[in-house]
């Protein structure tokens, strides 16, 4: 059993400490807890929070690691449409899939031209026909998927399948992204997060992001 604890830098109102204050207890805290044997601490993204809670999980993660020798960290939830994707890769492995071959081609081009990033897997796949795996999603930390109006109700058994713990699902159809939220729920994973998006000014159709964790017992 391996046993982790969550760090937000949260600074709520009523208890508000200095900045530099509160940042250096946190990280304090994530010492000791290396020091009493913990094997993980987590850290979770969030923005526009009034107590302050984490918006740069890269940032907190490299302060993090510098203090300490043995704790696994991890990035309990990072919110893929809020970051430059290049730049992302800079700080972390991706895996990308899409059906349409230009757009990976693209994607591949982007990274060759921009030396020095983490490594970027693109293939172009059908995902209804040949979904990623479990044993494959077992792999990563988190998933973004973004599937077109027909949903991916496959893809979806396969993360419900994984030991997959955090997965943000982008939709333009609040019908299919329903159903495949349904698949995950019945899972053990919490919707713990929707924002609708009412982008199109002369069309009904809405965008959502939904934030999916897995419940652990």
């Amino acid at each position: 059993m391996r046993v982790g604890t969550i760090v937000g830098f949260q600074n709520p109102a009523p208890w508000r400490a200095e900045w530099t204050e509160l940042y250096s207890s946190t990280l304090d805290f994530v010492r000791e807890a290396e020091r009493l044997g913990f094997d993980q601490v987590w850290l979770t993204e969030h923005h526009f929070a009034d107590d302050g809670y984490c918006p740069a999980l890269m940032p907190a993660a490299a302060a993090i690691a510098a203090q300490t020798s043995r704790i696994r960290i991890g990035t309990k939830v990072m919110l893929m449409p809020f970051h430059d994707p290049l730049r992302l890769a800079e700080d972390a492995a991706v895996a990308a899939f899409d059906i349409a071959a230009p757009a990976v081609a693209a994607l591949k081009a982007a990274h060759g031209a921009a030396p020095g990033q983490k490594a970027v897997v693109a293939e172009a796949r059908d995902l209804v026909r040949r979904p990623v795996l479990a044993p494959q999603l077992d792999r990563v930390e988190a998933a973004v998927i973004d599937p077109p109006r027909a949903g991916a109700a496959e893809q979806h058994r396969e993360i419900a399948k994984s030991k997959l713990a955090r997965v943000a699902g982008v939709s333009c159809n609040p019908a299919t992204f329903a159903r495949d939220a349904r698949i995950l729920t019945d899972a053990g994973f919490t919707l713990a997060r929707v924002l609708p998006v009412d982008q199109f000014l002369w069309s009904p159709h809405v965008e959502l992001v939904g934030v999916f964790e897995r419940n652990r017992a």
